[in-house]
């Protein structure tokens, strides 16, 4: 989305409707920039990016979860072989429409109250994942599966969120979470 902000444009019809001899009289100014231009060197997912919908295992009214798999697998491979590795690359997440639970035990709210989401990341030994802020991948070790490809994956399993003996909402729920990912 592009913003158009009115106010310099403004400013700079005034300015332009000033006297050239009163902008001669005046002081000099200027300003230095220094700007690096990148290629977008990395793809995600073989270029599908991460978009997409994924089944959520069901789980009962006890909070058991009775599939035969008890999490779904969501696929993050940030391939950044073209052109080079990258100098930083970092994940970040936003909760859509629920929220988070608890930013940083990777716990996301569904559309029921009772059942969130615990994310972990799945491969370094299945850590949860901190939301709160970013996440630094080329620090972590094993994320690197390739040179310069990066597996950040994630593993999502359903949790009760009501006190043991108690039963849950019946009902479908869902999650929505945005993935950040910046590099340079």
């Amino acid at each position: 989305m592009i913003k158009f902000n009115f106010f310099p444009c403004v400013m700079i019809f005034l300015i332009s409707m000033h006297s050239l001899t009163v902008m001669a009289s005046s002081t000099a100014t200027s300003i230095g920039v220094k700007m690096t231009i990148t290629h977008a060197n990395c793809v995600v997912n073989n270029g599908k990016g991460v978009s997409g919908t994924y089944n959520l295992p069901v789980i009962n009214d006890s909070g058991t979860v009775v599939d035969r798999i008890g999490y779904t697998d969501i696929p993050l491979i940030i391939d950044c072989t073209r052109g080079g590795g990258p100098r930083a690359l970092g994940v970040s997440f936003n909760a859509s429409s629920y929220g988070f639970q608890d930013v940083y035990n990777g716990l996301l709210n569904t559309s029921i109250a009772d059942i969130a989401l615990r994310t972990h990341w799945k491969r370094n030994g299945e850590r949860v994942i901190d939301f709160s802020g970013v996440t630094d991948l080329l620090a972590i070790k094993d994320a690197e599966i390739h040179p310069g490809v990066y597996d950040s994956s994630l593993k999502v399993y359903p949790v009760a969120s009501k006190p043991g003996g108690m039963s849950l909402t019946p009902g479908r729920y869902q999650a929505d979470l945005t993935v950040n990912i910046s590099y340079y």
